[in-house]
């Protein structure tokens, strides 16, 4: 038996494509960078709106501060020093080890 598929989830958006500043504000909501309580996205002192559509506007009108989330997120990607907050991604499978996949071809 193999291992479960990987799966990504992503907006597309007719006329726009893969909605990138959709992916980045789920990315920073997983890294912690955006918090959500309730309904309410928050970027630090900035409430971002009141759902996500509401938040993907705002950083559609503030472009320099979703460049500032945008850059956060990379550089917390490209370091590894993010945790996932959210509890969708405690929930991914850790990558293989060669120790696992030789294990498993055995």
């Amino acid at each position: 038996v193999s291992r479960p598929y990987k799966q990504a989830e992503f907006e597309i958006i007719f006329g726009e494509g893969v909605s990138k500043l959709g992916c980045v504000l789920d990315c920073a909501e997983m890294l912690d960078i955006v918090v959500k309580k309730g309904s309410w996205y928050s970027y630090g002192d900035h409430r971002l709106g009141q759902g996500r559509e509401r938040a993907l506007q705002y950083l559609r009108e503030n472009p320099v501060l979703h460049d500032e989330i945008e850059k956060k997120v990379w550089s917390m990607i490209v370091e590894g020093t993010g945790q996932l907050g959210s509890p969708c991604g405690r929930n991914l499978p850790q990558p293989l080890q060669d120790e696992d996949v030789y294990e498993e071809i055995q």
